[in-house]
């Protein structure tokens, strides 16, 4: 299963997703089980699919995320789908129209993932 919608991460941490691929044999994490990082509110919550918990981890235990801010108003969202979502049925603009600035900014919800990396959760180590 290859991991591909990261447009809208970091540089770095795009260039290591680009080849991320779920290996069953040899991940550390398994389909079905919550994040690893014992800190980590989301250890109880069951990810069903990788791709899930690929979301939830650049959303929680990357440091700086990116940000998107509604061109018509003041909301701002760590997912561009939301963004997109808001625009929509808020103030009833297309796609095209919906997102005003990006910007990466530091993550208020950032739980250090400790040892763990996405390569080693994804068996790519």
């Amino acid at each position: 299963m290859h991991i591909e919608r990261h447009s809208n991460i970091a540089s770095a941490d795009a260039e290591n997703c680009k080849q991320l691929v779920y290996d069953r044999d040899k991940a550390v994490w398994k389909v079905g089980q919550g994040c690893p990082v014992a800190k980590c509110p989301a250890t109880r919550y069951r990810f069903g699919r990788p791709y899930r918990l690929l979301r939830h981890w650049h959303e929680v235990h990357r440091l700086y995320v990116p940000k998107y801010k509604c061109s018509m108003c003041q909301f701002i969202s760590k997912r561009r789908c939301d963004t997109y979502r808001h625009s929509r049925i808020k103030h009833g603009i297309s796609v095209e129209q919906a997102i005003g600035q990006e910007e990466m900014g530091v993550n208020k919800q950032y739980v250090d993932p400790g040892s763990y990396s996405l390569k080693e959760l994804f068996g790519q180590l």
